[in-house]
């Protein structure tokens, strides 16, 4: 069970490092629609669609058995240029 929740663990984090790598993109690239990425021993699918006033940001991350995926909706931060507020947050359980 130990081993287990670290993977877990480390899914979730792999999957906010997912979203980090998207927000860092999204600056640089507006048009950015997602990707994949390897985060230590595991995998992260990035998908980015657009929405109103904003992109909504799905980070899928596979370690060893375990998945976890985050939905986060982005804007850009008027008052501090480069920067996103996240509106919404949620884990995707399936």
């Amino acid at each position: 069970m130990a081993k287990r929740e670290a993977l877990s663990r480390q899914a979730v984090y792999a999957s906010e490092g997912g979203l980090e790598w998207a927000k860092s993109e999204l600056i640089i690239n507006p048009v950015f629609t997602g990707g994949k990425r390897t985060i230590g021993e595991g995998t992260v699918v990035i998908k980015v669609t657009v929405g109103e006033g904003g992109y909504w940001v799905t980070s899928d991350a596979q370690n060893g058995l375990v998945r976890r995926k985050i939905q986060v909706f982005l804007s850009p931060d008027s008052l501090d240029p480069g920067h996103w507020i996240m509106s919404q947050y949620q884990e995707i359980y399936q």
